[in-house]
């Protein structure tokens, strides 16, 4: 067996409790099929990725710059989340990110995210997804949003703070 289906085989002990089920079934096909090495990969970066997600509570306070490491989708909502932890005796993943449900980008809110819950509503996460930062999430969905400027406004308060010598505005 080649190193990446091993490493790929590992990883995807790692990913079971972030995909749903028929998600994680489909992708391990994929991994013996005629592009399997490509989907072995995308496995081993993703279990990496996730493993680099800093614990609920320990990452720094979120900011424009704060790094989106996951996004989940479905019918129109979407996950985006920062911080991950695996409550192991509920058997239970909690995130901490920014919700934007049916596409409500004005009522769009940070909070507590149940992975778990997430993934139990067949969830998916977006396997294409590149890391970047909230800043530049917002602004992506600021652009499909046809209300001009009063749609920036609604998604952060009117008065920024700095911090560490930044400038930095609180989401709603």
């Amino acid at each position: 067996m080649s190193d990446l289906k091993t490493t790929a085989k590992q990883a995807f002990s790692q990913l079971r409790p972030y995909l749903f089920a028929g998600q994680l079934a489909t992708l391990e096909q994929l991994c013996e099929g005629e592009e399997g090495e490509y989907f072995r990969g995308l496995v081993v970066e993703l279990a990496a990725r996730i493993g680099s997600i800093p614990a609920m509570d320990e990452g720094p306070e979120v900011t424009n710059d704060s790094p989106v490491k996951l996004h989940y989708f479905y019918q129109g909502s979407d996950w985006y989340i920062f911080e991950l932890e695996h409550v192991a005796e509920d058997d239970v993943v909690l995130g901490f990110g920014w919700a934007i449900l049916g596409g409500d980008y004005q009522m769009a809110e940070l909070g507590c995210i149940s992975v778990s819950e997430l993934l139990a509503c067949g969830v998916e996460l977006d396997l294409h997804f590149a890391p970047k930062t909230l800043g530049q999430v917002r602004l992506e969905h600021l652009g499909r949003i046809n209300h001009g400027n009063a749609s920036i406004q609604a998604l952060v308060r009117d008065t920024p703070r700095v911090v560490d010598g930044r400038i930095t505005y609180s989401i709603r």
